[in-house]
């Protein structure tokens, strides 16, 4: 293996990003949530895991015109389903 490869990252937050330095995927720790994300090429998140503190885990997942699905399940065993379309100011 070259050296300049490690077996393992620590951190809190971790990013990866494009070969224009956009950000594509997010991952962190944040008071005991744990949120994973992936971007869209303009960096806006299209796909959003994320597992709380309490207990709760849901997914987020969007298209470019902000249409979305969350699915999740809550500590107490609740699932629950939305789909929305985009906020739109008449």
């Amino acid at each position: 293996m070259p050296d300049d490869i490690q077996d393992i990252v620590r951190c809190r937050n971790f990013e990866l990003v494009d070969e224009n330095g956009m950000r594509r995927v997010h991952i962190s720790v944040d008071q005991g949530d744990v949120i994973l994300a992936l971007c869209d090429a303009n960096g806006a998140y299209r796909i959003h895991l994320d597992l709380d503190s309490d207990g709760d885990a849901g997914i987020f997942i969007s298209n470019p015109s902000g249409d979305h699905v969350d699915l999740g399940i809550d500590s107490a065993s609740k699932p629950y389903f939305e789909k929305t379309k985009p906020w739109r100011k008449d």
